[in-house]
């Protein structure tokens, strides 16, 4: 196993002093060009300008399983002929997201973070599909055994800048780890994965940002069913985008993020490929039984036989306000020459 450490530094985390308790700039972790470290983390290439991803964190310090978003970027300028203010750039970045902190600004100058790449593997509609996340371990106890040991191992490591690559196993860690994959005293009726929505907000809008000054394409960007789930419920606020309504119980719901040019035809997970909807309302998309127009407004097909369904015949779907959110018009196309009516190949709908 590996952990990536990282002290964290006064300038990274906008230089906030007594007299300033503020940010003066966002918040950043600064990343070594050192190969060994880049290794754990996923590719960013030299020769796409300004490359990103983004990166799944599972703060363990929040003792539960939560999904947090942050960009991975390589601020790479300084190959493009371009620059930053006059100053090219060569330089690796992972943006913290407020959302990591919670209401305050918990991380502090020289607090050593442990981050741990892990394989995690959920069940989607009796598919295991597995996806990287980095789980995130805060030591900010000075005095600590712990805190003394990850130091030395900082100080030890051959690159400045305050990092440092452990493979042995860190006790600590993987104790924080297994408190959250498998809890003591838990309802096993409770939903033990949380998503942090604000994440998804900050995410889409530094990728938005991006658009213009980098060559990635957003559907490199989103690889996994739960972060494609996730960036669409957040899109539609919480409730099914036909029949405005949700039904909730805890944590769970009965909400599923529909695609609308299908997986096993190719589509991708980007949120503008997706649309959150009931589950009775995504099996009758999923199989044809209606579509929606470039307008926003639902057709039914005139031979589905549910006078419930054709109640939204004609109705507009809840539109996402933030266009990087909205349906693509071209998966829209797609949908409708492809999907609409494919029911009728599988029989008559009830």
């Amino acid at each position: 196993m590996t952990y990536l450490l990282k002290r964290l530094g006064h300038q990274e985390l906008g230089s906030i002093t007594p007299q300033r308790p503020t940010p003066a700039r966002g918040r950043y972790l600064m990343v070594t060009k050192n190969n060994e470290f880049l290794n754990s983390l996923p590719y960013l290439s030299k020769t796409v300008l300004n490359d990103y991803q983004i990166l799944t964190i599972i703060p363990l310090y929040k003792n539960r399983f939560e999904r947090n978003y942050c960009t991975f970027v390589y601020n790479n300028d300084k190959y493009h002929g371009g620059g930053n203010g006059g100053q090219p750039r060569d330089e690796y970045r992972i943006y913290l997201n407020r959302a990591l902190e919670g209401d305050t600004y918990y991380f502090e100058a020289n607090d050593i973070l442990v981050l741990k790449p892990y394989i995690y593997t959920t069940n989607v509609g009796g598919i295991d599909e597995s996806e990287t996340v980095y789980f995130a371990y805060l030591e900010k106890n000075r005095s600590s055994k712990l805190y003394r040991y990850l130091d030395d191992c900082i100080n030890n490591y051959p690159i400045r800048g305050g990092y440092g690559i452990l493979d042995d196993e860190i006790e600590e860690v993987e104790q924080a780890i297994n408190n959250i994959l498998d809890p003591i005293d838990v309802n096993p009726t409770q939903n033990m994965e949380y998503f942090n929505e604000n994440t998804a907000i900050d995410v889409s809008s530094r990728i938005t940002s991006h658009l213009n000054n980098s060559e990635r394409s957003i559907e490199d960007l989103f690889n996994s069913q739960a972060m494609f789930r996730n960036f669409v419920q957040v899109a539609y606020e919480g409730r099914c985008a036909v029949t405005n309504q949700v039904i909730r119980s805890g944590n769970f719901n009965n909400l599923q993020a529909a695609h609308i040019h299908p997986r096993s035809h190719n589509g991708f997970y980007t949120p503008n490929n997706g649309i959150l909807m009931n589950r009775d309302m995504h099996w009758a998309f999923d199989v044809g039984c209606f579509t929606i127009n470039d307008d926003y407004v639902i057709k039914v097909h005139p031979e589905v036989e549910s006078e419930y369904l054709h109640s939204f015949n004609g109705h507009q779907i809840f539109i996402p306000k933030t266009d990087f959110f909205q349906p693509s018009l071209t998966n829209l196309e797609y949908h409708r020459a492809n999907i609409y009516g494919t029911f009728l190949k599988r029989g008559r709908i009830m």
